[in-house]
């Protein structure tokens, strides 16, 4: 078989395959969960306790999409290395924003809006957590906001 053949063969295969860029782990028991989302702490009296609210799509202009599909593009980003899941990805059944946790704040011209969004098994457990920072200038409020989403890290 000639080698562009054999380099055809192993790029149509590759299309198939989806590396995952981060860690999973076990699951422990809740109150020893703790997810690091930049300098934040989230514990299991934040998560456990505080009113959240469920949320089923992400939503970018007139696009939107499914927070399990968001999850899938942030498990394959190579940049993050760290461990962010309890479980299996597939396991994640639910997304919930923890609302008492929003913060918003100013700095440079922009309003910057910090969401904190839990992910939960279909037995309640806490598996992982999403940090959802909408920017905005404060001059233009007629827009929709970027969004930056990242996975936040498991702390042992």
């Amino acid at each position: 078989m000639r080698f562009s053949s054999i380099a055809i063969i192993f790029q149509s295969a590759n299309i198939f395959l989806t590396a995952l860029a981060v860690y999973t782990t076990g699951h422990i028991s809740e109150e020893s969960k703790i997810f690091r989302c930049r300098q934040r702490d989230i514990t299991e009296r934040d998560f456990a306790s505080t009113q959240r609210k469920e949320i089923t799509h992400v939503a970018n202009d007139k696009i939107s999409w499914s927070w399990t599909s968001q999850l899938s593009d942030l498990m394959t980003d190579s940049r993050n290395q760290n461990v962010v899941l309890f479980g299996k990805k597939s396991e994640v059944s639910k997304f919930y924003i923890l609302e008492r946790l929003t913060t918003s704040g100013t700095s440079n011209g922009y309003n910057h809006t910090y969401e904190y969004i839990i992910m939960v098994d279909e037995h309640d457990r806490a598996c992982g957590a999403i940090m959802r920072v909408l920017t905005r200038a404060s001059y233009d409020s007629s827009n929709l906001p970027d969004q930056n989403i990242s996975l936040c890290s498991i702390v042992y």
